[in-house]
C-alpha cells in the first residue's frame, strides 16, 4: 500500500499590528523604538515588516519588549511599548511593524 503524502507549506500567519510612535536609538541594525500595539499581540522572536505608506519596505526580528520599563514576552492590543528589533532598513515615526509567525502545514 502506498501512502499519498501531501506536500508542507509554510504560510506567515499574521499576530499583530504595531504604530511607530518614537525612535530612540539606532546602532548597526539594532534600533530601540516606542510603539502602541494597534490590534493582536506581538512577542519577542517575532519576525516583522517594516510597512511605510501601505509598502513594505522591510523586514526584521523583534529580539526585546518593554512594557512600563519591564521586560515582557509579549505585549497586547492598546499597550504602549519599548522594541528592540534587529533590521537593516532604520523605521521611522509614523511606520507600522506587522508580526507574524511562520507555520507549516
Amino acid at each position: 500500500m502506498v501512502k499519498e503524502r501531501t506536500p508542507k507549506i509554510t504560510i506567515e500567519e499574521i499576530a499583530g499590528r504595531i504604530k511607530i510612535l518614537k525612535i530612540f536609538s539606532i546602532a548597526k541594525n539594532k534600533q530601540v523604538i516606542g510603539g502602541r500595539v494597534e490590534e493582536g499581540e506581538v512577542s519577542v522572536h517575532d519576525k516583522v515588516k517594516i510597512v511605510r505608506r501601505g509598502e513594505v519596505v522591510g523586514e526584521g526580528e523583534i529580539i526585546e519588549l518593554q512594557k512600563k520599563k519591564e521586560k515582557a514576552g509579549k505585549v497586547e492590543t492598546g499597550s504602549e511599548c519599548g522594541i528592540m528589533i534587529n533590521a537593516k532598513l532604520p523605521v521611522a515615526s509614523g511606520d507600522e511593524l506587522h508580526s507574524f509567525h511562520l507555520v507549516t502545514r
